[in-house]
């Protein structure tokens, strides 16, 4: 009894390892992408970025998740975003749909370190949001009096890969200057040895 008990314990420690298993470099390079396109327009205006710490896991795409079931993706309209906000000419393939569907059911939790990235910006970790809800605009200018060319607040999910590692889907979302933010399902192509966005979906902005 007492070795059975001991083996059970063993797996359990051994799926919560992996449940919370850290961020690979290959995510990191994911994550520098997604960042650089999405200051691109604001690139020469910012000199550092504030990243939460924790991965995020609680993700708001159930709209999403239930358009895709109903097979109602031809009706993102604006909430689908093509790179250098290009127009889409041709469908998106379905496979890269239900790549989306699969990351919904996958998120693990992990701690993303400053030094793996890859950006010209400074990069400050934060444990959590620092902006309270009661306390908005004081908590802002509190941030931007600290932070004066800050690009603003960024958390990242943990990355969901294809079988074959070349397609990969990412949330990010974005908090700055009080009521402005959004937040974004990205799904990336691997070109040689860069990640390419391929589309990305708004979940939610203000």
């Amino acid at each position: 009894m007492r070795r059975f008990l001991f083996h059970v314990t063993l797996l359990l420690l051994c799926v919560v390892r992996i449940s919370a298993q850290q961020p690979s470099p290959e995510d990191y390079k994911v994550y520098t992408a997604v960042f650089i396109e999405d200051v691109e327009e604001r690139k020469d205006k910012i000199s550092s970025v504030t990243i939460i710490k924790k991965l995020e896991t609680d993700i708001d795409d159930t709209w999403l998740i239930d358009m895709l079931k109903d097979g109602q993706q031809d009706q993102l309209g604006p909430n689908l975003i093509m790179p250098g906000n290009e127009k889409l000419t041709v469908p998106i393939d379905t496979a890269y749909w239900n790549l989306v569907l699969l990351f919904h059911n996958t998120h693990r939790q992990g701690k993303l370190s400053a030094q793996e990235f890859h950006i010209k910006e400074k990069i400050d970790l934060a444990n959590s949001l620092p902006i309270r809800p009661n306390h908005i605009d004081k908590d802002w200018k509190h941030y931007y009096d600290a932070h004066p060319l800050s690009a603003g607040i960024y958390a990242f999910s943990d990355v969901y890969y294809s079988a074959d590692g070349k397609t990969a889907v990412v949330y990010h979302s974005i908090h700055c200057h009080g009521l402005c933010g959004h937040g974004h399902i990205t799904v990336l192509e691997k070109k040689e040895h860069d990640w390419k966005i391929k589309f990305a979906v708004r979940l939610w902005s203000i």
